[in-house]
């Protein structure tokens, strides 16, 4: 959500994609919310799946781009004149789930430095301090959106 407000506001697609992209790893070092799949294949990396739902681990890997893409066409058909980076910074914004997704499903290491970044920085929680950030982050991603689409 945060690479479609990105996109609501920036203009350039390039900068869009980047910034998006590299959100995604920034927001990833504070510790939120996770199902014990993904925990797991983060921990022990393709290991990790030993024992878990495949079905729960894609749902989950790509729910955040299914979810989204509702949010993202409706700014898009709202506001055309943002349709291109609206989709490009949400797109970008999930593109490093895609890679959690590849190495789980066929092995694929995730590329270098983030694959390292994110097996160092990224941290999960199962409690409401898991939950809490995410709540804040979509907040204040709704009331961007919101502001922009009703200046």
């Amino acid at each position: 959500m945060a690479g479609v407000v990105i996109g609501t506001f920036i203009r350039d697609p390039v900068k869009v994609m980047v910034l998006s992209f590299l959100l995604h790893y920034v927001m990833d070092f504070i510790p939120h919310r996770a199902q014990r799949p993904i925990q797991s294949v983060k921990d022990k990396g393709i290991k990790g799946l030993r024992g878990q739902s495949k079905r729960e681990l894609a749902i989950k890997s790509l729910e955040p781009l299914l979810g989204n893409f509702v949010v993202w066409s409706y700014l898009a058909f709202a506001d055309p004149t943002l349709r291109a980076t609206i989709f490009l910074g949400g797109f970008f914004g999930w593109f490093p789930d895609l890679f959690v997704f590849l190495e789980w499903r066929w092995g694929f290491p995730r590329p270098w430095p983030f694959g390292i970044l994110e097996k160092k920085f990224h941290k999960h929680r199962s409690d409401f301090w898991g939950i809490a950030p995410q709540i804040v982050v979509i907040i204040i991603c709704a009331a961007l959106m919101v502001m922009h689409l009703y200046k």
